[in-house]
C-alpha cells in the first residue's frame, strides 16, 4: 500500500510539473511570436502592467486601445461643446493619461497592502521555522496569511517552482522579485535563499519582522497625518462656504445701502 501511494504521488507530481512547464512554455512562445512583445517599449508596458497588479485585466493591445478610445471620445465631446482650444488640449491630455493615473493610484494601494501582508507572512515563517517545520511545507501554506490576491498567486507559484525544481530557492523567488518592485519582497527573498543555503537563520527573519512592523507604524502615522490634513482642509472650505452664504447677503445689502446714501 505504501509503495502504491508513493508511486501515485510521484505520478501526480510529474503530471503537475509537466502541465506547469507546458503552460509556461506556451505563454512564452505566444509572447515571443507576438510582434508587440518584440518591441522594447511594449515589453516595458507589459512589465509595468504586471508590477501594478493589472487590476483591469489589460494586456498591451487593450492598454493602447483604451487610451485611444478615451482620447477620441473626449476630443469628440470637446469639439461638440465648442470648448476653448486650450481646455480641449488639457482634456485630451488628461483622457490619454487617465489609465496611467488609475494604475498609479492602484499601484500605491497594492504595494501598501502587500507590505501589510508581508508582516504576517514573515511572522508565519519565523514561527514555523522555530518549530522545525520543513521549508517546502512552510511555502505551501504561506498564501493562507495573504489577503492580496496578486501576491497570493505569486506565493503559490513560488511554492510550486520550489518543489518542481528540486527545492531550488534561487529559482523559486525569481518571479516574485521581478513582478513586484517592493524592497521588502527582495529582503524576504534573500532571507529565504540564505535560510535554505545556510540554515539556522532565525535572527534574520526576526529582524525583518521588526523592520516591517516599524515601517508599517511609520506608514500608518503618515497616512493618518495626511487624512487629518485633508479633513482639516475640507472643514475649512465648508466653513468658508457657510460664511459666504451667511455674510454675502448682509454685505450685499450694506453695499447697496451705502451706494444709495452716498450715490
Amino acid at each position: 500500500m505504501i509503495l502504491v501511494y508513493e508511486l501515485l504521488k510521484y505520478y501526480v507530481l510529474y503530471k503537475k510539473k509537466r502541465r506547469y512547464v507546458l503552460n509556461h512554455n506556451y505563454y512564452i512562445n505566444n509572447n515571443t511570436n507576438n510582434i508587440l512583445y518584440k518591441i522594447p517599449f511594449t515589453k516595458k508596458i507589459d512589465e509595468y502592467l504586471n508590477k501594478v497588479g493589472n487590476p483591469y485585466g489589460l494586456n498591451v493591445k487593450l492598454y493602447f486601445l483604451v487610451k485611444i478610445v478615451m482620447t477620441c471620445l473626449f476630443l469628440f465631446l470637446s469639439i461638440i461643446n465648442q470648448v476653448n482650444i486650450f481646455v480641449c488640449l488639457i482634456t485630451v491630455a488628461l483622457s490619454f493619461s487617465l489609465v496611467d493615473i488609475l494604475l498609479f493610484f492602484n499601484r500605491k494601494n497594492l504595494y501598501s497592502n502587500i507590505r501589510t501582508d508581508l508582516i504576517y507572512i514573515v511572522d508565519s515563517i519565523y514561527l514555523q521555522l522555530s518549530s522545525n517545520i520543513p521549508m517546502n511545507n512552510i511555502l505551501k501554506n504561506l498564501h493562507i496569511n495573504c489577503k492580496t490576491q496578486v501576491l497570493k498567486r505569486s506565493l503559490i507559484n513560488m511554492s510550486n517552482v520550489y518543489e518542481y525544481t528540486g527545492y531550488n530557492m534561487q529559482t523559486a523567488v525569481v518571479e516574485i522579485k521581478e513582478r513586484f518592485d517592493v524592497l521588502e519582497i527582495d529582503m524576504l527573498s534573500n532571507a529565504l535563499i540564505e535560510q535554505t543555503m545556510l540554515g539556522d537563520n532565525l535572527a534574520l527573519f526576526e529582524n525583518l519582522s521588526d523592520l516591517l512592523y516599524e515601517k508599517n507604524y511609520t506608514n500608518i502615522k503618515r497616512n493618518t497625518r495626511n487624512k487629518v490634513i485633508v479633513i482639516t482642509i475640507g472643514i475649512a472650505i465648508s466653513l468658508l462656504n457657510i460664511c459666504l452664504l451667511v455674510f454675502y447677503p448682509i454685505m450685499y445689502s450694506f453695499s447697496e445701502s451705502f451706494s444709495n446714501i452716498f450715490g
